[in-house]
């Protein structure tokens, strides 16, 4: 069967708003598990149909995917048969409970990737941050197991203000663990994180402390540990990477809506159709937002729109910008926001004598 071009090559799959964690920064709030998530049977439909138009990849998030273990196992049981890789973002705690044996032969049998959330290398720090008493045993437990059973992992960290001035640490702390790989993100202001002041960084430290704190880890660590940050913020030769949401990527959400990517999860107007209800082969190739996504977005708004880096960002994350601002044309919002308090570094711009204020459509 020809498979129609684009393929869809890769799916981000929030299996459930389900966690047994209670993170300060979830952008979507995870936690109680919500009605009308997609069964066994339902996800293996939906994904049958997915394997016919050239998956070939499939991350497994939440909430916290494990929590929901019997059903993702069969899933990925299918999924590996047709081809198809998974790999999954854990928090992790689960692999010494009840089905952890389980769960690591699994692993180790399938090469199957996981990427496993460590933010602090102090434990109360960590707990506190993700609202679980003895959850950075139990990971650090969780890690130990899966070195032992050859499982490769990476480690994801949360940058934050209360954990900033240990990041080095933190790093150093990480490298002896020996993880394929170190990711650091910072703080998307939505879901727990939308008001929530005590963990976001000052606005001062993406322009004055970002660049530098990055280029000294870099320096040190070299391509095993990467920043997920506005290019605008980073060294000029931090390696650039494109966001392929729309061209080879999409979202599917715990009850089957299609959506740019996980963001669908918190507005309504992010859902682009339900693998359930609607032909998934036609939302991929006919949705107008795949489709603008697509052709690439050439008329970014605001700061972006007058921003050196805008030809190779295209204004970084395209799903937290529409949630934000309701416009797919929409500036980064954090750019957006350092550049409205006059920080945002005048030798960026283009033009720097132009206005970049934005104001958001109505609606």
């Amino acid at each position: 069967m020809p498979v129609s071009e684009p393929r869809l090559k890769t799916v981000y799959w929030t299996v459930t708003r389900e966690c047994n964690q209670r993170c300060s920064h979830c952008w979507i709030s995870a936690g109680t598990r919500r009605e009308g998530e997609l069964n066994t049977e339902e996800s293996l439909q939906i994904f049958n149909v997915m394997v016919d138009m050239g998956l070939e990849q499939v991350k497994l998030t939440g909430g916290e995917p494990l929590l929901q273990w019997k059903k993702i196992n069969t899933v990925m049981e299918f999924l590996i048969d047709h081809g198809v890789q998974p790999r999954i973002e854990t928090n992790a705690t689960l692999i010494q409970d009840a089905y952890g044996e389980e769960i690591l032969s699994f692993l180790e049998k399938n090469h199957v990737h996981v990427a496993v959330s460590l933010d602090s290398h102090i434990p109360q720090q960590h707990d506190q941050f993700r609202g679980m008493k003895g959850g950075f045993e139990k990971t650090l437990s969780a890690l130990t197991s899966m070195r032992s059973h050859n499982i490769s992992f990476s480690i994801v960290t949360v940058l934050h203000r209360e954990n900033r001035a240990t990041i080095d640490e933190i790093v150093d702390f990480v490298r002896e663990i020996y993880p394929r790989h170190h990711q650091i993100n910072i703080i998307t202001p939505e879901g727990r994180a939308e008001n929530n002041d005590r963990y976001q960084l000052p606005i001062e430290s993406y322009v004055e402390d970002l660049p530098l704190l990055i280029k000294k880890i870099r320096k040190k660590m070299g391509e095993k540990v990467s920043f997920a940050i506005p290019y605008v913020f980073a060294p000029l030769n931090t390696r650039f990477l494109n966001c392929t949401v729309g061209k080879e990527i999409c979202g599917l959400l715990p009850n089957g809506d299609i959506a740019m990517c996980g963001a669908g999860i918190n507005r309504e107007d992010l859902v682009l159709g339900n693998a359930l209800r609607d032909d998934i082969e036609d939302i991929w190739l006919h949705s107008p937002v795949f489709m603008t996504l697509r052709r690439g977005i050439t008329s970014l708004k605001g700061v972006c729109s007058n921003c050196w880096f805008a030809q190779y960002c295209m204004g970084h994350c395209r799903a937290y910008a529409y949630s934000v601002y309701g416009q797919l044309e929409a500036p980064y919002p954090m750019c957006q926001t350092v550049y409205e308090q006059g920080a945002f570094p005048e030798k960026y711009l283009v033009h720097p004598e132009r206005d970049c204020s934005y104001v958001p459509p109505e609606g």
